[in-house]
């Protein structure tokens, strides 16, 4: 039978002997990848050239390959552009993407460098120039842009994939096709960016693997390993049906032409032909060889051209979507211009990323750590936050692009955005040692660990309503995690009985963790992998990383690094990551199936690598919650959604119930949503805490204490009281605001707003005469403001004043008093307008004056001194200074008095202290020691209030009446008027004609920015070009090769270009130069940021005017000679050839032969005697290799490396305490022996 004559088994060997063997060529080919399990046989990209009809049907086969340059190599998954003549593949053994071009051209070009080993599925998208690919290591969908020379990658989805395989594109109808093998096998389907993403195929699937797709009939095609079927479905999920069945087999890729299937098997090494329709397997090869992705490379499966995106002129990727036409976008790392067409990088780090704390510095790296190329890499370029004293623990929310970090060597818990040049805002202060931190994503809530508190807090992500959840005595609580779907909070307790416990995310139902009497040493850090809902813990003591699953309860060990210190944890998709001390200290990488490590990262001498997190939306997964099912109540309320109705926290208990809880302060009311607080009216306290941005009262007999309730604070400092009202007024040194509220928390409003110079420190309330007066540290100034009429202010004190930081008013005298902590420390005095002013007590250099406060009965100041660890008093006039008190540490800062004590505020202490003045032996502590900052303190006491007439109640002063000493009283006008004859009215001075304005307050709040600041920079040029004002230079790159040699470009750009100006004028080649006379501003044309190369030259666009310029070309590139044979030959080794500099002088003023012309005739005659010599040295090896097309491997980098800032780089450090490269299934040694062996087999 015919039919059956075709099922015959060839080898691919026997049609070598009677087919010709040359290069793979553009036009019409089946080409797939090829490894073969000899231990020194080399990877191979093999063709069949011609219509499959023709040689289907004949027998007789026209192959073609490329051979790999070393058994390292290991081609993959293939793709291809035929408009481009190009072919895509990806290498496993280095880990990237690249590209050839086969037209005879003789470089390769990495498109993608960084993958994992694991690259299985590439696509063309063919009239958008898209280059997609899979990886089942890193769990994602990427995209690069082809037609830009930077090959800019776009992340296009990551998120709920376990093993993505194939990938296949139809760019007309804009979809894009993938199958993922993992826990939940499927094949998907979305748009051309990710989006409008679908499952097409989610049932009867085990291991699907390569795509294909048929145009003239909207079907997919597929290939499952574990059904050993190939099956196809039409593109709406309709009429799936199977082509054909191989038990036994291991089918891998998938490609079609017309009526034929082609498919590449793995366990017999067989390529075979199926009809699509009828599933009749025509033909199998047998090629002594594992065979891998496969393509049709045929110019009518790819109809359409790139017209649309060419016009568009995108900078980075043009996306044609059949809807909505084309669109440029952004690699990742950058954002769209205005224009919409060009790019500029964006501040944000892109996502996802490793991020890790060492010493005093954050550091990041991109999210294929694992695999990226590190060299030249150092700290300097990674770590984006390096003014840290002792940086400990990280937490993240991804959703708002913040970063949360703990700070030991100053005691506080900062939040930064995800970004370059972050600075640092303290949301928590106050703390013991945070060694871990956890972010609930969905109630936004922030958790950590107090090992020397002992207890775990929570609050809100802006440090807000912080309360201690859990006490942990005689333990010290460490690592922590959330997960907010099983509502669930996880804790390490290390001391003499190490565990891990769990509750709930209220803090309820507190237990052991069932670890199934699995030994514990140190148990450290903790993360969680959501996608197969393991909870790790590394363990200091065993020296090991171990998960629990939470399903099942089993306790696997995942890595064991024997002599280590393994701490911070996190996992990336299929990568577990650590950091380690001493030897190791720095970041350390592992597979996680085998616990494999794959990379160590050793900084030597730069701080201790402590926590480490995966910054990415796969780390905090998003799913529907309670209220989004069909059971949920139409009221339902969940932490989620609207923070459950809650005021505050709201925190997750057993199964759906919830509970809103309070920060300190405050209690829940009986509704159990709302906080509330009791007012105390008599014999209290008022404080302000910067880090809990509060204000509390607290009972100076009772000890009780409850907050006041107002809006969010951001940095509350000086406070004070008006008994008249009952309001109590502050400042606030972040909005730079001073507002006030009454007792109970009502009525709360703006007084003034600040410049935003503004330092508010000190306040003083003068109740007699309804003032307000403040200091400000920004301005060095000393204001009033009416309590009144807020909208009348001003500046009293201005001239002199260095560092004004509290303030004291006697409404009787008529005077102030204020403390000064600049260069000459003092406490000095003048009148209420700023008159009579007097400096009474000199402090000695290095004194810090901070609070201050008056003794109205004995005619006393108080005041305490933060440098010098002092209590002090002195009288009005200064005279009789003595100290009441004396420690060795402390920072006081706030002093109030009411009866005989004196009550402190002292950054040191968690509480609040007094000391008794007539016994001013020892401090006693007053109220809870739970505070975070106490900054400024008052008392009240209904007995000791001053009572009295105000000296202005009668005055009918314009603007402002002030009391003044002896009873006496002034009128005062705004800033920058004067007052008049008449002593009440205010008039502008003669010589200003209109009344100036002052930023020194306002009425109500406002947003004040200042100017956008613009960083300039020289334009960016991607080829040079010819005008008026610019001379172009022509430099030859390289001695030309007449081979047809293949050279792989190992960065993404095969030559640099370094430019070395000097101008005549002596001037930067950036910098303008300004002429005598109007208008003469000549500008020097900036020099073009890249360079266009074509035909061996690169033009450079230089200044018209610019003289004696010297141009340096540094470049290298590596050959690698072609072959067309099928079978292993000689390997030929790289050639580096290196570009010379060459000096072009423009000298108009030269006569004679031009010393120009004299090096470019040297320059052409040892280039046309390079040429014969490389054109000997081609046919030499041409003829030596019998014409196979060789891909010569890229040189290779040392084997380790260490990462260090540069100034800190410890030159002594030995190889074995660097970077460690993934190591390869061979030795150097084992490479070399191997090469050596197959060249003396071919002699």
């Amino acid at each position: 039978m015919a039919t059956a004559a075709h099922l015959v088994l060839v080898t691919l060997a026997l049609v070598i002997l009677i087919t010709e063997s040359m290069a793979v060529q553009h036009g019409i080919n089946l080409i797939w990848a090829q490894r073969s399990s000899k231990r020194i046989d080399y990877a191979k990209i093999v063709g069949i050239e011609g219509y499959p009809k023709d040689w289907i049907s004949t027998g007789k086969l026209k192959v073609r390959q490329i051979s790999a340059p070393s058994i390292q190599w290991h081609f993959n998954a293939l793709a291809y552009q035929y408009d481009t003549k190009t072919i895509y593949w990806s290498e496993k053994g280095n880990k990237r993407i690249q590209g050839l071009r086969l037209d005879g051209s003789t470089e390769t070009n990495n498109v993608f460098n960084g993958t994992s080993s694991d690259v299985e599925g590439l696509a063309v998208d063919w009239v958008s120039r898209n280059l997609y690919f899979t990886d089942s290591v890193y769990n994602w969908v990427m995209m690069v842009g082809l037609n830009s020379t930077v090959f800019p990658h776009k992340l296009v989805t990551d998120t709920n994939l376990d093993r993505p395989m194939g990938i296949a594109v139809y760019p007309q109808k804009g979809y894009l096709f993938w199958s993922d093998w993992g826990v939940e096998p499927k094949i998907e389907v979305s748009d051309l960016v990710g989006e409008n993403r679908r499952v097409l195929v989610g049932r009867t699937l085990m291991y699907p693997r390569g795509l294909t797709v048929d145009h003239a009939e909207n079907v997919l095609y597929w290939v499952d390993s574990g059904l050993d079927t190939v099956e196809s479905v039409q593109f709406s999920g309709a009429n799936r049906r199977q082509i054909a069945s191989q038990p036994g087999s291991d089918f891998y890729g998938i490609a079609l032409y017309k009526e034929y299937l082609f498919v590449t098997e793995q366990n017999e090494g067989h390529l075979r032909m199926y009809d699509k329709t009828k599933g009749t397997n025509y033909v199998n090869y047998n090629l002594d060889s594992t065979p891998y992705g496969i393509i049709m490379y045929e110019e009518n499966l790819q109809e359409g051209d790139f017209d649309d995106c060419f016009a568009m002129g995108c900078e980075h990727i043009c996306v044609n979507g059949p809807l909505v036409g084309p669109k440029c976008y952004c690699g990742d790392g950058f954002q769209l211009e205005k224009d919409n067409r060009t790019c500029k990088a964006q501040v944000e780090f892109a996502t996802p990323s490793h991020v890790y704390t060492i010493g005093d510095a954050v550091c990041q790296y991109p999210a294929n750590l694992p695999d990226m190329s590190l060299t030249n890499v150092t700290l300097d370029k990674q770590c984006f936050i390096t003014d840290g004293n002792g940086f400990m623990a990280l937490a993240f929310n991804v959703y708002e692009n913040m970063l949360f970090i703990s700070e030991n060597g100053t005691q506080k818990i900062y939040r930064a955005h995800f970004k370059d040049g972050a600075t640092k805002e303290v949301i928590v202060g106050g703390v013991g040692a945070v060694q871990g931190m956890a972010v609930d994503w969905v109630a936004n809530n922030l958790y950590w660990t107090d090992s020397v508190l002992k207890h775990i807090m929570v609050s809100r992500l802006d440090g807000s309503y912080q309360k201690i959840l859990l006490n942990t005595p005689p333990q010290q609580p460490l690592g922590i995690a959330v997960h907010p779907y099983r509502r669930q909070l996880f804790w390490t307790l290390v001391g003499s009985d190490p565990m891990i416990e769990t509750s709930f995310l209220d803090g309820s139902s507190r237990q052991l963790v069932n670890i199934k009497k699995e030994r514990l040493g140190m148990p450290n850090h903790l993360t969680i992998d959501f996608k197969f809902d393991r909870l790790y813990w590394s363990d200091s003591t065993l020296d090991n990383i171990r998960y629990l699953d939470l399903d099942t309860g089993s306790v696997i060990k995942v890595i064991s690094v024997p002599d280590s210190h393994i701490f911070g944890i996190s996992v990336f998709q299929d990568y577990i990551f650590w950091t380690d001390r001493d030897e190791r200290n720095g970041v350390h990488v592992a597979i996680v199936d085998s616990g494999k490590k794959v990379r160590g990262i050793i900084h030597p001498v730069v701080g201790v690598a402590t926590d480490i997190i995966a910054f990415s939306e796969s780390s905090q997964p998003i799913r529907n919650g309670f209220c989004s099912s069909v059971d949920a109540p139409a009221d339902c309320k969940e932490c989620g959604n609207l923070n459950g109705g809650c005021e505050q926290l709201c925190l997750a208990g057993n199964g759906t119930n919830f509970h809103c809880a309070c920060g300190l302060g405050f209690k829940l009311d009986v509704g159990g949503s709302t906080c509330t607080s009791q007012v105390l009216e008599d014999n209290y306290l008022v404080v302000t805490d910067a880090y809990q941005k509060q204000i509390y009262q607290v009972g100076a007999v009772s000890n009780r204490f409850n907050a006041i309730h107002v809006s969010i604070h951001y940095r509350p400092i000086a406070v004070d009281l008006d008994p008249v009202d009952k309001k109590v007024y502050w400042s606030d040194i972040t909005s730079k605001v001073i507002k006030r509220v009454n007792l109970d928390g009502t009525y709360e409003e703006v007084v003034a707003v600040l410049s935003m110079k503004s330092i508010p420190d000190g306040i003083a309330v003068d109740y007699l005469n309804r003032l307000v007066y403040y200091t400000d540290t920004g301005r060095d100034e000393i204001g009033v403001i009416s309590m009144t009429n807020s909208s009348k202010s001003k500046v009293v004190v201005r001239s002199t004043t260095e560092e004004p930081r509290d303030i004291a008013v006697d409404p009787y005298e008529g005077s102030i008093f204020w403390t000064d902590w600049g260069s000459k420390p003092m406490i000095e005095r003048a009148a209420t307008d700023g008159s009579r002013r007097l400096t009474i007590v000199n402090l000695t250099v290095g004194s810090w004056p901070n609070g201050l406060t008056i003794d109205y009965k004995g005619k006393l100041l108080y005041w305490c001194d933060a440098k010098n660890n002092k209590i002090m008093s002195a009288d009005f006039d200064g005279n009789n200074v003595q100290t009441l008190y004396e420690e060795e540490t402390a920072h006081y800062f706030g002093i109030a008095l009411m009866g005989s004590y004196i009550y402190l505020t002292d950054w040191s202490r968690k509480s609040i202290m007094r000391l008794d003045r007539q016994n001013p032996k020892f401090l006693e502590v007053v109220g809870p020691a739970t505070f975070g900052r106490l900054n400024g303190i008052q008392a009240y006491n209904a007995s000791e209030i001053i009572k009295g007439t105000s000296v202005c109640k009668d005055e009918d002063c314009e603007f402002l009446c002030l009391p003044m000493p002896n009873g006496g009283k002034v009128c005062a006008c705004p800033d920058d008027y004067i007052l008049n004859s008449d002593g009440r009215t205010c008039s502008v001075p003669p010589s200003t004609e209109t009344p100036p304005s002052t930023d020194h307050t306002s009425t109500s709040p406002t947003t004040s920015a200042g100017a956008p600041t613009t960083r300039m920079q020289p334009p960016v040029t991607s080829a040079a070009q010819t005008s008026n004002n610019t001379t172009i230079v022509k430099l030859s790159t390289s001695t030309p090769v007449p081979t047809t040699s293949i050279v792989p470009s190992v960065p993404s750009t095969v030559s640099s270009l370094s430019l070395s100006t000097s101008l005549s004028t002596g001037q930067s080649p950036s910098s303008p130069t300004t002429q005598a006379g109007p208008k003469t501003t000549t500008t020097p044309t900036p020099v073009t940021s890249a360079a266009q190369t074509s035909n061996n030259t690169t033009t450079v666009k230089l200044p018209a005017s610019t003289q004696n310029i010297t141009l340096t070309s540094t470049f290298s590139t590596v050959t690698l000679n072609s072959s067309s044979t099928l079978t292993p030959g000689k390997t030929l080794f790289p050639t580096t050839t290196s570009g010379s500099s060459e000096k072009v002088t423009n000298n108009d003023d030269d006569t004679g032969i031009h010393p120009g012309i004299i090096v470019l005739i040297v320059i052409l005659c040892l280039g046309i005697l390079a040429a014969v010599a490389f054109m000997g040295v081609y046919l030499y090896r041409r003829w030596r290799s019998g014409g196979r097309q060789i891909l010569v491997e890229d040189e290779r980098v040392d084997s380790y490396y260490q990462i260090a800032f540069p100034e800190r780089a410890n030159e002594e450090a030995s190889l074995d305490s660097g970077i460690e490269n993934p190591t390869y299934k061979y030795t150097m040694s084992e490479l070399q022996a191997a090469e050596a062996e197959q060249l003396a087999s071919l002699r």
